[in-house]
């Protein structure tokens, strides 16, 4: 479980990344045009992979989709005046703000895994 979740962190956070990225070319947008039809056959891939939580066991999936609709939630909350203007900025936005929620709920279940392992170990050592 632990090696799945971190291979699914690694893609959530290669998507924090490049919607970061994408999010400052959109506002810069006349510098970036090759860039960003470049960046978002990527984002493309790597959302794909997120949304299907490939690679998770059916709990870590229900806990990841959680997390996604407790931050697409509030996600109007959070734009700005500008980024609510232009919708092309407003999605960057949302999905790096998506992206980022993602990467620190992935650090806090490795955490917490990494707690129970410890805690089985320990428990286990104890019984023998």
């Amino acid at each position: 479980m632990f090696e799945q979740l971190k291979g699914f962190s690694e893609r959530v956070r290669k998507g924090r990344i490049l919607s970061a990225r994408l999010y400052s070319q959109i506002r810069a947008e006349d510098k970036f045009k090759d860039q960003i039809l470049k960046h978002l056959k990527e984002m493309d891939h790597i959302d794909e992979e997120v949304s299907s939580r490939k690679g998770l066991t059916e709990i870590l999936g229900m806990s990841i989709q959680r997390t996604v609709l407790m931050i697409t939630e509030g996600y109007e909350g959070g734009l700005t005046p500008e980024e609510k203007k232009n919708e092309r900025l407003g999605i960057a936005k949302k999905s790096f703000l998506l992206y980022q929620g993602l990467e620190e709920a992935c650090k806090l279940h490795s955490k917490l895994i990494g707690k129970v392992i410890t805690r089985l170990r320990t428990g286990l050592k104890t019984t023998y």
